[in-house]
This record gives C-alpha cells, sequence and structure tokens, in this order.
C-alpha cells in the first residue's frame, strides 16, 4: 500500500477545515478491511469531537486507489488567541483481521496553526525592542500597525494607553499631526485625550478614522504620529529623575474577543551630561588668576588655567572619564585641582585625564559644583603661532549610566580663547 496526505498549510483557530487521504493498493490482488487512523493531540476531527479518527474500507480493488475525506478544527490555545503554533497529525494505515488492527505504513504530517483575531503591533522608532532609550527634548515616532485576520469584518476603538506621562509634553500635542494609512489616508491634528484612575489613554474611533466602523478582512492599517518629551529644561526645573515610560495599544470593543492588546514598550530617558570647557586668565571677579602677559604677548610666556565643568540632569552616574591632550607648544605646569575624583598627566603622551568616580543625579551647574581645574603655559613664537593658538585638542568625555545600562559619550571642541 501507499499512502499520501493532502493537507492545508494553515490552520486558523476555530475554523473548520477539510484533508484528503489516499490510499493506493500497488499489488495485482484486491485488499480487503483497509484501515485509516488518524490522530493528533490538537485536532479535533468533526466526526466525533474527538482527537482520533478511524476510517474503515471495505475492498481496494488491484492497482486502484481510494480517497478519504476529513473534516475538523484546532480549538484555540487556553493562553490566548494571539499566538501561533503547530498541529501535529499522525496517520496510519493497515488491515484489520478479527477486530486486531496491523499497522503497515505510516506519515506524520505538521499543519501551521494561528490565531483568527485581529493582530496589531507597535513599534517606536521603527522598532518593536520591549525597552528603549531616548533623550530629553525628542519627538517620539509612534506607528501601529493593524491586520485584521478574523475572517469578518470589524468594529473597533483605539487606545494607547500611556503609563507616567508627567514625562511628555502634552500641552503642545496640538501641534503635532496623526497619519491614518488604510483605504483612505486621514491626517488631522484632532487629539482626543482621557484621563482616568488607570492612567491616560489617547483615543481614536470611528468619527475620527470612519473605517473602523467596518474594517475589512485581511485589511491592513497603520497609524502613525509623534509625541513630544518634555525638554531639558523642564526636567530640570521639574528634578525629574529616572524617567520611564510604558505604551500599550489596546483594540477595543463588545465583541468578546476584544480587547486586543498590542505589545508593550518602555521608553527610558537618558540623562543630560554636560561638559563646559574654558580657558581662563581671569576669574568670576575678574581678578587674574593666571601669570604673564595678556593679551599673549610674542616671545613672551603667559600660564592659564583650563577648567572643565560638568553639569549632570536626571540619572546618576559611573565610572566618567575626561581626556584630551596638550599640542606640542603648549606645557603643563603641575599645577592642579578638582572638587571630586582625580586629575592626572601623562608625560609622555602629554594627555590629561579625569577620572569621577560618580556622580549623583542634579549635580554640577546651578546644583553643586563639580569642576576640574589645570595650570597651562604658552609662550609664542610668531604671529602666525599666536593667531593658530589651541590650549587643547578637542575634549571627550564618558560615563556609565546604570538606569539605561547605556555609556554616555560625549566631545567638546579644542580650547582656545
Amino acid at each position: 500500500m501507499a499512502l499520501e496526505a493532502d493537507l492545508p498549510s494553515i490552520i486558523k483557530y476555530n475554523q473548520k477545515d477539510k484533508g484528503q487521504i489516499k490510499i493506493t493498493n500497488l499489488s495485482n490482488k484486491e485488499i480487503s478491511n483497509v484501515r485509516v487512523l488518524l490522530k493528533s493531540d490538537n485536532f479535533l476531527f468533526e466526526k466525533d469531537s474527538k482527537n482520533t479518527l478511524v476510517l474503515d474500507i471495505p475492498l481496494i480493488d488491484a492497482s486502484a486507489e481510494k480517497i478519504l475525506e476529513f473534516n475538523g478544527l484546532v480549538p484555540p490555545p487556553l493562553n490566548g488567541l494571539n499566538e501561533s503554533s503547530s498541529v501535529s497529525l499522525e496517520i496510519t494505515a493497515g488491515l484489520v483481521d478479527k477486530d486486531k488492527f496491523f499497522p503497515q505504513i505510516k506519515l506524520i504530517r505538521t499543519i501551521h496553526s494561528e490565531s483568527e483575531s485581529l493582530d496589531a503591533f507597535l513599534e517606536i522608532s521603527e522598532r518593536r525592542d520591549e525597552k528603549q532609550i531616548a533623550s530629553w527634548g525628542e519627538n517620539i515616532p509612534f506607528r501601529l500597525l493593524i491586520y485584521n485576520n478574523t475572517g469578518e469584518n470589524r468594529d473597533f476603538s483605539i487606545s494607547l494607553k500611556i503609563n507616567n506621562p508627567l514625562y511628555l509634553s502634552l500641552d503642545k500635542i496640538n501641534n503635532y499631526e496623526w497619519v491614518w494609512n488604510g483605504q483612505k489616508k486621514i491626517t488631522s491634528s484632532n487629539w482626543q485625550i482621557k484621563e482616568s484612575s488607570d492612567g491616560l489613554f489617547i483615543l481614536w474611533d470611528s468619527t475620527k478614522i470612519p473605517e473602523l466602523k467596518n474594517f475589512n478582512i485581511n485589511q491592513i492599517g497603520e497609524l502613525q504620529f509623534s509625541l513630544p518629551l518634555k525638554d531639558k529644561v523642564s526636567s530640570l526645573k521639574e528634578r525629574l529623575k529616572e524617567a520611564a515610560i510604558k505604551f500599550v495599544f489596546y483594540l477595543n470593543n463588545e465583541d468578546s474577543t476584544l480587547p486586543v492588546k498590542t505589545n508593550e514598550i518602555e521608553l527610558k530617558i537618558r540623562t543630560d551630561l554636560d561638559l563646559e570647557t574654558s580657558a581662563r586668565y581671569y576669574d568670576d571677579e575678574n581678578w587674574p588668576i593666571g601669570q604673564g602677559p595678556f593679551p599673549l604677548q610674542i616671545g613672551e610666556c603667559t600660564s592659564l588655567w583650563i577648567f572643565f565643568d560638568f553639569q549632570n540632569s536626571t540619572n546618576s552616574l559611573e565610572n566618567i572619564l575626561v581626556k584630551t591632550k596638550l599640542p606640542t607648544n603648549v606645557f603643563w605646569e603641575n599645577d592642579f585641582r578638582s572638587t571630586v575624583g582625580k586629575i592626572s598627566f601623562d608625560s609622555s603622551t602629554k594627555e590629561v585625564s579625569w577620572n569621577i568616580p560618580s556622580l549623583n543625579f542634579f549635580e554640577g551647574g546651578p546644583f553643586s559644583l563639580i569642576e576640574g581645574k589645570f595650570l597651562i603655559k604658552v609662550c609664542p613664537q610668531s604671529e602666525e603661532e599666536l593667531d593658530n593658538l589651541i590650549f587643547t585638542e578637542p575634549v571627550n568625555f564618558q560615563a556609565w549610566e546604570p538606569f539605561t545600562q547605556t555609556l554616555i559619550r560625549g566631545q567638546s571642541p579644542a580650547i582656545h580663547l
């Protein structure tokens, strides 16, 4: 005997489908009492709603074939409709003698099963990563993709739930537009925002997007917009720290298969670490702190102080490192001080380093003094040298941010007067 199976490649949950079994008698004699046994752990055969189906064939003529058909469905998994899995079907053919079954040939086939539901996915910055990072003042781009995989037209509304909306500048939202791409394109700055004990929601219904009233079978829809984060000045003024916002979309109506919940994305906001650099001959009260002629004179030496001032905003930092190099015509005077950490100089490379073990949030700037300084000497020998004099090469800095688990890097330009 030969055994073949013609099965669908995909079966949707709770949707009846059919398959065919072909038995071929390869001998030149007739075969009687043929039985085909079908078994599956996750396929219900329509005949008796069980996972096993027995099909008997009284007689197959010599070199003939028989076609058997069966119907059934795959029930949805217990842990929800929004998942795909595989259905394994075991098909065995053999002979029956005195009520005993003697298997002769077996097939095992796998069918992909999937949910029959509305599928929806959230993307931020064109990514579906569960955890993402942004900076104060950024406009965060959102994209919602919807696919009607239910087998029937659906009515629903859309809601975006925002956890911790205080980190957003929603007072500016009317300056922004949302765009719907579906059967028709809709562009609007008409936003509907609702606050509740569960959080803040932004809503879209059929009055804003008419095709949500009768969203077609196999239709794809896309909603795009941006939301503004508060700027750095606001974050400092309000003393916001370790800011994280969670976003998730829902498709809602009175149908028991809804609401559909998309993937959730958490957005963490990195700190603003600013390094201010300067070369000074006078202090803030205009008293000289350098030595020698100023403005600089050709053929004479002048000493000045190089200042590094840090300001950290909303998240604590660890292992802060600042590095720069002195040009060949700038000299280290071995006078250096810092309010935190340690400044060092490598005479072989002329590299200056400032190591700071940690900075808390809201340190530096107007909050506290986080400053490093060192004394240099310059002795310009020509007009050209004086015109092109720089005191340091570009200043590079980096710091580890535990809250976002990222390394922050930055650079300040070369220092000159």
